[in-house]
């Protein structure tokens, strides 16, 4: 078996990364792909080696030289690189392919897992084609099967993806196992025609798809995990194969960083984000579905329109009300509008530091309340809190907002996590408003209502001019269509909402119950999270433990309010929360053995 290896290429969409070396040569946790490549196949049992090389060539050869000195190994080189595509370098290296007994054509931008290449290698079939479940962003050749077991049906060019279901599809991950008989008798001569017939300026892939249908004994596919490989076209491969290569405790924290696009990574569950996982409804999401083709190529509406639609679900004016782009949207804009200080009892959401800077003033974590009303800064409540899920009494705040009034400041509360403890709670109430006119009240959907993919935020004030400068401080189409089609659409399903939220309240307690039976230091919550305190040593230990089966999670080390370390873990359905108890309680076995 040789395994060639196409490494000719100029990798121009890696952009800075290629200009002195060919992809091959980037770095993956300090060392090139090629060094992943070739260990890997070498650990399969792989002795024999074709390596086509082009673009800074020298640096490959003389990297592979050094590195595997012992190493069976052919150079071929294509000149042409700048000018021509795979098929052309596949074509150069034949002659170093026409007598083995197999021949395995791998890319040199992909990283495969050590286990991955492995079992690709001892898989059953001839004719084997190496691919992964196939997702909406990935680019290139894909193949039909049934399921994963079964023959593909064909290869599928990057141009017809959007004619098969996705379901039915299979990203090539561009390695492919041949047996000597059909690369020699067939594959070989009709990459020498179709080069011959069609240019150099092509793909092997195309002779693959023309050659597929006559293949009696068909080709046969092995699919691997989305985080057994990765393909580095561009930068935002090059920023994924970091995250999927990285050792366990290190992924997690890169994947954590990205704050969020956790759908592209499919063998993960994140629970380090909050949203309500029972809102909105099927019926809802299908309204919208048939809305979007209309909603992307529309405009939205202006403010004022936009907010008085969301009036339809508040007891409240709609001058008294702007919208944001997500909740962070208005946190900047009354960072520009409120002056003087402002302070704020921790823990508290670390995005107030971010906008108010050092006019944002820390209180006591103990009675932080006194010594604040004989200041002159404003105040910032956010109840429930988050991170610690703690919920302050209403009289309890109203007593603050009163004081304020009466000092003429300024009182901001967050209620972006208050309906999951109680929606006869909150302070958007028109009474109330125009009573205390120094109120601001924030409010989050996308945690509350489930869709933080839409970007909404709320700010509620009776001071209308204060209001009006928020509005004008805004870009004017700051909420886009599709959210306000969901505000249009959401006084229709005011009971779907009120019975998501139950469900919440219902598996916080159960998940906290469950993690309490396990042996962890539980601390009830008023909002859709759990929160547990953890010994700092054993903390990084549960954090890999929990990422090696599949779950993100947030760790909170040594915050002001809330020293040590604790973990805050998103409550969502029964199964999940159940399967999760289950890891974390695995965690705390082991501890004990």
């Amino acid at each position: 078996m040789i395994a060639c290896i196409l490494a000719a290429g100029m990798g121009r969409r890696l952009k800075a990364m290629t200009e002195d070396r060919t992809k091959c040569m980037v770095e993956l946790n300090g060392l090139p792909l090629i060094h992943h490549t070739l260990s890997s196949l070498i650990r399969s049992g792989i002795r024999h080696f074709v390596i086509v090389v082009g673009y800074c060539k020298e640096g490959v050869i003389d990297y592979v030289r050094v590195h595997f000195p012992d190493l069976d190994v052919a150079f071929v080189e294509n000149e042409l690189y700048a000018s021509t595509n795979n098929i052309y370098s596949l074509f150069l290296a034949l002659p170093q392919l026409a007598q083995a007994d197999g021949v395995i054509v791998a890319e040199s931008d992909v990283w495969v897992s050590h286990d991955a290449v492995a079992a690709f290698l001892a898989s059953p079939g001839s004719e084997v084609v190496l691919a992964s479940p196939f997702q909406y962003w990935m680019d290139g050749t894909c193949v039909v099967a049934d399921s994963p077991q079964d023959q593909i049906r064909g290869f599928v060019s990057k141009q017809d993806v959007v004619n098969y279901p996705p379901e039915a599809l299979y990203k090539t991950v561009n390695w492919y196992r041949f047996s000597g008989r059909f690369f020699s008798n067939v594959y070989a001569r009709f990459i020498a025609a179709y080069v011959q017939a069609f240019g150099a300026n092509s793909y092997y892939e195309d002779v693959l798809k023309l050659v597929s249908p006559a293949l009696p004994a068909g080709f046969n596919i092995h699919v691997i995990a989305d985080n057994a490989w990765v393909e580095i076209d561009d930068e935002d491969d090059y920023h994924r194969a970091r995250i999927v290569t990285a050792p366990e405790d290190e992924a997690a924290r890169r994947l954590r960083d990205n704050f969020g696009g956790f759908w592209k990574y499919r063998y993960m569950r994140d629970l380090t984000l909050l949203v309500n996982p029972y809102f909105p409804p099927a019926a809802m999401t299908q309204e919208l579905g048939r809305l979007f083709d209309r909603l992307v190529r529309e405009y939205p509406s202006r403010q004022s329109i936009i907010c008085r639609l969301a009036a339809k679900t508040l007891d409240v004016a709609s001058d008294h009300l702007a919208l944001g782009n997500g909740l962070s949207e208005l946190l900047s804009v009354l960072a520009t509008v409120l002056p003087g200080p402002y302070a704020v009892r921790p823990p508290y959401f670390l995005e107030y530091r971010r906008v108010f800077g050092d006019r944002l003033q820390e209180l006591a974590a103990t009675d932080p309340y006194t010594p604040w009303r004989d200041g002159d800064a404003g105040l910032i409540v956010i109840n429930p809190n988050n991170p610690s899920g703690e919920l302050m009494p209403r009289d309890a705040l109203l007593q603050l907002v009163s004081h304020a009034r009466r000092n003429h400041r300024r009182v901001l509360v967050d209620e972006s996590f208050l309906d999951f403890a109680d929606t006869a709670l909150t302070l958007v109430d028109a009474a109330l408003l125009r009573e205390y006119p120094n109120l601001l009240v924030l409010r989050s959907y996308g945690k509350t209502h489930g869709i933080p993919g839409l970007r909404l935020g709320m700010l509620a004030c009776a001071d209308t001019n204060l209001v009006e400068r928020v509005r004008q401080a805004l870009p004017i189409w700051n909420v886009g269509s599709l959210a306000e089609a969901f505000l249009e659409l959401l006084p229709r399903y005011r009971t779907e909402y009120l019975a998501a939220l139950r469900k919440i309240a219902a598996n916080r307690v159960t998940l906290e119950a469950l993690l309490a039976t396990a042996g962890f230091e539980v601390t009830a919550t008023a909002t859709n999270f759990v929160l547990f305190r953890m010994a700092k040593d054993a903390a990084t230990s549960f954090e890999t433990h929990c990422y090696a089966r599949g779950y993100l999670v947030k760790r909170i080390d040594d915050r002001p309010g809330m020293p040590g370390c604790h973990f805050r873990v998103a409550v969502r359905g029964v199964e999940d929360n159940a399967h999760f108890a289950a890891v974390a309680a695995e965690f705390m076995d082991t501890r004990l053995v």
